[in-house]
């Protein structure tokens, strides 16, 4: 590294909040080594790349690859997973962040934006069981906010193992839940 890291950080706080995301991409790679980055640089480094003015496909790859790697060198910093399974999904290659977060929630428990992710990415696979699985473990947690609630209930339309009494009352706790 360049300069001393305290002073890097500050800069690179002050450009975040000037939303100046070329010059952090710019510091951050002038001021550290291509895979020695500690992994809330990394994370930041990524999301420069998605929120810059003009993003290209190779921005978005390059920034998933960002987050992944910020993530496998600090698994309990869960903001990187969580960015890498939201992009993954965009770009539709989410087999790596699927792993990683099933991974996450065996290790760690309960988190309510990775239980979203990989309920997600489920749906996307056809895999309606699951994605319902892991939007209950949402709503189970009283992390449902109507979005999750919709989410849900719209998946158990395509769950042909529902039965019809029981998707009633699931609408009725959700009805329950708005008032």
């Amino acid at each position: 590294m360049n300069k001393d890291l305290n002073i890097v950080i500050s800069k690179i706080n002050a450009l975040l909040k000037e939303k100046k995301f070329e010059k952090i991409i710019n510091e951050i790679n002038k001021n550290f080594k291509e895979n020695i980055k500690p992994p809330v640089i990394q994370n930041i480094l990524g999301a420069a790349k998605i929120f810059k003015s003009s993003v290209s496909i190779n921005d978005k790859l390059s920034a998933a690859q960002d987050f992944k790697q910020a993530y496998q060198n600090d698994i309990s910093f869960v903001n990187p997973l969580i960015n890498f399974i939201r992009l993954s999904i965009e770009l539709d290659d989410f087999e790596d962040a699927h792993n990683l977060a099933k991974k996450h929630i065996e290790k760690f428990g309960y988190k309510k934006e990775i239980c979203q992710g990989i309920a997600r990415i489920n749906f996307k696979i056809g895999n309606v069981k699951e994605s319902v699985k892991y939007l209950e473990k949402v709503l189970d947690n009283n992390d449902g906010s109507y979005i999750n609630w919709t989410q849900y209930l719209i998946r158990l339309n395509y769950n042909y193992f529902f039965e019809q009494k029981e998707y009633l009352n699931k609408c009725k706790k959700f009805s329950n839940s708005l008032e």
